[in-house]
């Protein structure tokens, strides 16, 4: 320890003192570190959601315990409706009153969503009466104005132009950006774990031109015809009347939201603009009576998504229908409709277990395993084969399907609204040069739309 002759003394505190180098700058850092802790950000201990619960309990035990008060809740505010409180002012009828509710207004009226409240008269009206002139024309006229509506309130961008590129202005996504993922999972759950799994989203350099000419030909009409045997005639009841509220409205929330088509309107839009589809309903029930779908439903865009291996080839990439989503709920509740009346008429061989009311592919996945472990735990010799059927959806013709509601005993009606559905269907194709020219779709069905796996599973029944 040096010391020095001349006594120093702190300047800040004037009460220490010392003649020592050393502990002159051992007293300067001491300063030094309290100035440091003083302007520092504070540490602040989070309490534990014990202590959390605990100070929220004692809270809520001193009002949940004990006599109630003497104050009287407020009343609610004055209804909007002043026929009702003259005509509780002028019923001479009404029991005497004990002085205590005098002052209780009438219940308020909630408001209701506006968007859609002119159209439910002129949708009543087609459906009510049955001698409409032009009742399609009316209808599809109804349905842009209702279109157009939605998109003006929610200040929906218009269509795009057919000439836009769709890839080049596309953001990638970021599997390392937490805000990000958490924003696309309360969007839409599968496709964030799928950009999770696989972050990196291949675009189809395939041309243009060359993927019009393959769809053009995988879609087309087939050229060969098909015969078939002739089957038992069944007595069946028909597949559905009518789609009530309610129905639509447990479809409507159980449908994930995903990409919406040409009129940009999503689903969590129609639960907003419709919150008990009163409309939606009346919009469903008028296609039911017509057998037919408005021609705005019919076109969609197709979206290429890459399967495996060479992006060079076309096999390697599934089409994905981008259809509106008002048409893809009313599919889905036809989809209910015809799986509850394949349940119950049996018409499905029990083996099949995909696109069914109750998934049954966790089935087939444990006898297979169970299988293999019988063949291992005895030494003996086993063999799988896995079937692949090339274009499955989109090889399927229009005339078998129809043949087979035939030879179900599917009522007239709703086979006839099947194919008035797929009557003058189209798609374009997005590439990198922008969409194709629309394809008509003359053979499968689209994956993508609700409906399409349950008319697989009554095709391949067969």
């Amino acid at each position: 320890m040096f010391l020095d002759d001349s006594e120093w003394t702190c300047t800040t505190c004037n009460d220490f003192s010392t003649n020592s180098q050393l502990a002159k700058r051992n007293h300067l850092a001491s300063h030094k570190r309290e100035q440091i802790r003083s302007q520092a950000t504070p540490l602040i201990i989070p309490e534990s959601s014990a202590q959390t619960k605990k100070r929220k309990r004692s809270k809520v035990v001193p009002l949940a315990e004990g006599t109630p008060g003497d104050t009287r809740i407020a009343p609610p505010i004055a209804s909007i409706n002043q026929d009702t409180m003259k005509n509780c002012e002028n019923d001479n009828n009404a029991l005497p009153s004990d002085g205590e509710d005098d002052d209780i207004s009438p219940k308020i009226d909630l408001p209701v969503p506006s968007v859609l409240s002119t159209f439910l008269d002129p949708l009543d009206a087609i459906i009510e009466v049955d001698d409409v002139s032009n009742a399609l024309e009316t209808f599809e006229n109804l349905m842009n104005g209702i279109t157009t509506s939605v998109q003006e309130f929610f200040h929906l961008s218009p269509k795009r132009s057919s000439g836009n590129k769709n890839s080049t202005n596309r953001k990638a996504f970021d599997p390392m950006n937490a805000q990000e993922i958490q924003k696309l999972y309360k969007w839409n759950r599968r496709r964030c774990v799928r950009n999770i799994a696989c972050p990196v989203s291949n675009t189809c350099p395939i041309p243009k031109a060359s993927l019009h000419d393959h769809f053009l030909k995988t879609w087309g009409a087939p050229n060969q015809d098909y015969i078939f045997q002739p089957g038992k005639c069944h007595e069946r009841p028909p597949i559905l009347d009518s789609l009530d509220p309610e129905f639509v409205l447990s479809c409507l929330q159980s449908c994930e939201n995903s990409a919406p088509g040409l009129d940009h309107i999503s689903y969590r839009q129609w639960r907003e603009v419709d919150p008990r589809c009163l409309a939606l309903s009346k919009i469903f029930n008028i296609c039911l009576k017509l057998k037919d779908i408005p021609k705005a439903w019919k076109i969609s865009n197709c979206v290429l998504i890459h399967k495996k291996d060479d992006l060079d080839r076309i096999d390697n990439w599934r089409p994905i229908a981008l259809s509106n989503t008002i048409y893809k709920l009313f599919m889905k509740c036809l989809t209910r409709k015809l799986q509850d009346w394949c349940e119950f008429n049996q018409v499905l061989c029990s083996a099949q277990k995909v696109f069914t009311p109750h998934d049954g592919i966790i089935e087939h996945n444990f006898l297979l395993a169970q299988s293999l472990e019988t063949a291992k735990r005895n030494k003996a010799e086993i063999f799988l084969a896995f079937l692949d059927i090339s274009n499955a959806f989109g090889s399927i013709p229009h005339e078998v399907i129809f043949k087979v509601m035939e030879r179900e005993s599917v009522d007239v009606e709703f086979s006839t609204m099947i194919e008035n559905i797929y009557l003058g269907s189209s798609t374009c194709v997005l590439t990198e040069d922008g969409p194709t020219e629309p394809i008509p779709i003359l053979r499968g069905v689209k994956q993508g739309c609700p409906l399409s796996g349950v008319l697989f599973n009554l095709a391949i029944n067969h």
